[in-house]
């Protein structure tokens, strides 16, 4: 795994009338590998892309992914529980054992009976996005067409492709989720929290477990993704309680097991934490929306895969000749979304 940044230097600051001189105030400074974040940037221009490569997609055909219990009915009008809103993953998943020293954090598989939906397992036939679109900044024009192309090269999927990743999207939603979970899993084995605490506000925590906290790497490295933002983690060695002042392993484990839930929640859609506002795209249709769900879905499904064990298998790999099509997908999604800010 990649940190998405590096050390560079420490900068000491120089306070007039500092209050407290014997201690002193740093700043570090760090080069990063990349600016575009993955709930700013790359989620939402994925979702953006979804017309494109399944403009004949139905609200129906979408529906029938899911279990009963997660359709909703209002106005006449049928739509998807959100990932996050998922009574059984958000809580099944948010314990943690009173020592870091475990193997295993989560059951060995998923459960039999999720009312999370596996995209990879679910062939769709995808469309290559048209080379010539209006949305497209005339800067980034030639990025878009040589993405479009490659993912061109790639479709149809082979009969044997579609059953075992069941579309280019669902095997990207799932890889990320599982990049996702692979850090989380690290950080929680070497004992660190990344950031979740409660300071000023007392209801209010602060956490540093979101996916704004990951980058999109450069399409020469072998991952999507990389972690960022470790100035405020800390250790289980070195952790303190804010209350009693003294080391607490009790406390240490619930914010590490908050950490991890909440993690799960954003990728799932929720925006408490996911980092910051997600940069705003096209309306999309119920059918696409709901399709939105269901990669959201995947996506959680394979963090949760992932952070269950460590050197778990990958059940859902990429394909050798599907992996420049999978960047290329990347490369087109962060293209929609080049105007947004993180």
């Amino acid at each position: 795994v990649k940190v998405g940044n590096s050390p560079l230097l420490l900068w000491a600051y120089d306070i007039p009338e500092d209050t407290t001189p014997k201690l002193q105030k740093y700043c570090g400074v760090f080069e990063t590998l990349g600016e575009k974040r993955l709930s700013s940037h790359l989620l939402p221009g994925l979702e953006s892309l979804l017309p494109l490569l399944l403009p004949t997609l139905s609200l129906e055909q979408v529906l029938s992914f899911f279990p009963k219990d997660r359709i909703l009915t209002e106005l006449n009008e049928k739509e998807v529980k959100p990932t996050w809103c998922v009574e059984d993953q958000v809580g099944r998943y948010t314990s943690t054992p009173s020592s870091l020293s475990s193997t295993l954090f989560l059951p060995p598989s998923l459960p039999p009976q999720t009312s999370l939906v596996n995209m990879c397992t679910t062939p769709l036939q995808e469309s290559p996005p048209s080379q010539l679109c209006d949305k497209i900044p005339p800067r980034f024009l030639g990025d878009w067409c040589r993405a479009t192309y490659c993912i061109r090269e790639a479709l149809p999927l082979s009969e044997e492709e579609a059953l075992s990743c069941g579309s280019l999207m669902a095997l990207l939603y799932w890889q990320l989720g599982w990049e996702v979970g692979v850090v989380k899993r690290l950080l929680q084995e070497a004992g660190i929290n990344w950031g979740y605490f409660f300071d000023h506000n007392p209801c209010e925590p602060h956490c540093n477990s979101h996916p704004n906290n990951f980058i999109v790497l450069p399409p020469y490295e072998a991952n999507f993704l990389a972690p960022v933002d470790f100035d405020l983690a800390f250790t289980r060695k070195g952790f303190f309680s804010p209350y009693s002042k003294e080391p607490d392993a009790e406390l240490f484990d619930s914010w590490v097991s908050s950490e991890h839930s909440e993690l799960m929640r954003a990728l799932g859609g929720e925006m408490a934490n996911s980092g910051v506002t997600m940069a705003q795209t096209c309306p999309l249709t119920p059918e696409h929306r709901a399709l939105s769900c269901a990669l959201r879905d995947t996506m959680v499904l394979g963090y949760q895969w992932a952070y269950a064990a460590s050197n778990r298998p990958n059940p859902h790999p990429t394909p050798s000749r599907l992996s420049p099509a999978i960047r290329s997908l990347t490369k087109a999604a962060l293209v929609m979304t080049s105007k947004a800010t993180s």
